[in-house]
């Protein structure tokens, strides 16, 4: 019953964020909310602070290892990088951030999420795909990698 209790609680605060960073301010530079497929699978969420710097949200359930897992980051963007080295339109990102992980034991732990993004020309959709290696601190310390694939909606054009 314990485990139940946290996946309210937090599941309650994870939508209360998403509704908050949805209505900070009538900023253009965009909101999105989409699917994350990987380890875990859920669903996936985006905010632009600017042109180079965001604040996602996850919520996913590990089919494999039975969990559930909130994740929050702060994200650079260097929208440059693919478009001179190979002129692609493809956007660099990279941050850091914290997950939550609950299963029969509360789990805390650190990101460095890597990813790359495609913004498909006139449509408010991105696919993303990225890399984080992390550290669990809770209840033990070990480090791993965590791989996804995803896209968003945008509700407000970027």
């Amino acid at each position: 019953m314990m485990v139940l209790g946290r996946i309210k609680f937090f599941g309650a605060l994870f939508l209360f964020l998403i509704t908050g960073f949805s209505l900070l301010h009538a900023d253009p530079n965009g909101f999105g909310i989409g699917l994350i497929v990987g380890e875990p699978t859920g669903i996936s969420a985006k905010y632009y602070l600017s042109q180079s710097k965001a604040v996602d949200a996850g919520a996913g359930w590990s089919v494999i290892k039975k969990f559930i897992r909130f994740h929050g980051d702060f994200l650079f963007h260097n929208r440059k990088f693919f478009e001179e080295q190979l002129d692609l339109p493809l956007v660099l990102y990279y941050g850091f951030g914290v997950k939550t992980i609950l299963s029969d034991d509360f789990g805390l732990g650190l990101r460095i999420p890597l990813g790359v993004l495609h913004d498909i020309k006139k449509t408010n959709i991105d696919l993303f795909l990225e890399i984080v290696p992390g550290m669990d601190v809770l209840p033990e310390t070990k480090f791993g990698f965590d791989a996804a694939l995803g896209a968003r909606y945008y509700f407000i054009s970027k």
